[in-house]
């Protein structure tokens, strides 16, 4: 059962699942706050609460135990709007003390939660949405309450509609949830994702679109950042720092070096590019420079070989790689080789390709043997850095 968290205290957190017990703590007392505003959804015609895959014995027992006088499947005696507020806020205070008390002690604590919302620059109330979508998957009390709130059976995730009423305020004046725009960073950086549960293909309003998080998220906030994503594992490899060549080892490309250095160090950037254009044949030593250059900043590489996404979405492979870059501190690289004669499918693609560079923290490396005109206007102003081919004697050299 998910319990009560004592706020006597604001001893520092000694771990990340430390942190994050706290923080689904404080997702249960919204879900309890949720089943005092709109149990009234769950009472039948004859007045007793909807039983349909949780029982009323069991979600009494997740709510606390309650005592009540009355029959189980009556409302008398569950936690009220009133005091479940009180203990949101008393939660909410006690983690920020908690937090604070943390950064304070100087001990170097990694708490992944609070890496995402400065990787992906994240605010208060886009936190607490990204948890209250992520909890079924990371506890299984709090999955089997939210089934119970929700009372239907044909729900399988927690809807838009559900996550938002989970979320509000106490007040008709509170703002929004994040998960209520669907163009919010959640949704746009691929944190979050929905599913249509439309009949027969029509298509579904965003507030009942079920909600769930990319399986990447809930690894990485339970401390196991798990393999790359289906979409880009055939056609990417993330390059660790300790897996890239020195710079004074790369041959014949000391005319770039000063150059593409501080474009990648502006990458991304307030009033840098967001893309970075590295023209030349293969073999001419971009991407060991790019990795080296990102190894020197104490990032990876995250490489996706255009070429092989082929057939699928190019747009959803990029949002994809977009993200993973950011979770795990990586340049994206996206290496357009291969397709030099189709300067048509380059043409279409570029726009994906703009929108990746646009979402990516740390904006997007791409490799081209010519960059097409097309890519280069969408792109809007990227650096560009030509590579001379490299004579055979430097080859053989390498």
């Amino acid at each position: 059962m998910l319990g009560p968290t004592s706020t006597t205290s604001a001893n520092p957190y000694a771990s990340a699942l430390d942190h994050l017990r706290d923080e689904l703590h404080l997702v249960f007392l919204r879900v309890q706050r949720y089943i005092a505003r709109y149990g009234h959804r769950m009472v039948q015609a004859d007045g007793r609460l909807s039983n349909l895959y949780v029982s009323f014995e069991e979600a009494r027992a997740q709510l606390g135990g309650l005592e009540s006088t009355a029959p189980v499947a009556t409302r008398e005696g569950w936690p009220d709007v009133a005091a479940s507020e009180s203990a949101i806020m008393a939660q909410r205070e006690h983690i920020d003390a908690r937090l604070a008390a943390t950064a304070a002690s100087g001990e170097p604590v990694s708490l992944p939660l609070e890496e995402l919302r400065q990787s992906f620059r994240l605010t208060d109330a886009d936190v607490d949405t990204l948890l209250a979508a992520t909890a079924p998957t990371l506890s299984v009390d709090l999955a089997r309450l939210y089934t119970f709130a929700w009372a239907d059976f044909a729900v399988k995730l927690p809807s838009v509609g559900f996550l938002a009423e989970l979320l509000e305020g106490p007040g008709a004046a509170s703002a929004a949830a994040p998960i209520a725009e669907p163009h919010s960073v959640l949704f746009r950086r691929r944190l979050l994702l929905t599913r249509d549960s439309g009949a027969f293909g029509t298509p579904t309003p965003h507030f009942h679109r079920g909600v769930l998080p990319a399986d990447s998220i809930s690894s990485w906030l339970v401390g196991r950042p798990g393999p790359l994503p289906p979409a880009l594992s055939s056609a990417g490899r993330l390059w660790l720092p300790s897996e890239s060549p020195q710079v004074s080892a790369i041959l014949g490309v000391e005319p770039h070096l000063d150059r593409l250095r501080a474009a990648l160090s502006r990458l991304g950037r307030p009033g840098g590019p967001a893309a970075i254009v590295l023209e030349g044949p293969a073999q001419s030593g971009r991407r060991s420079l790019v990795q080296g250059l990102a190894a020197e900043r104490g990032l990876a590489t995250l490489e996706v070989r255009a070429s092989d996404l082929r057939g699928q979405s190019l747009s959803d492979a990029l949002a994809e790689g977009a993200r993973e870059a950011t979770l795990r501190r990586a340049t994206l690289l996206l290496r357009l080789d291969g397709l030099v004669d189709d300067s048509a499918w380059l043409a279409e693609n570029a726009s994906a390709i703009r929108t990746a560079a646009g979402r990516s923290g740390d904006g997007v490396v791409l490799l081209t043997l010519r960059p097409s005109a097309a890519l280069l206007r969408q792109l809007e102003e990227p650096v560009l850095v030509v590579f001379a081919k490299v004579e055979p004697a430097v080859q053989r050299a390498v």
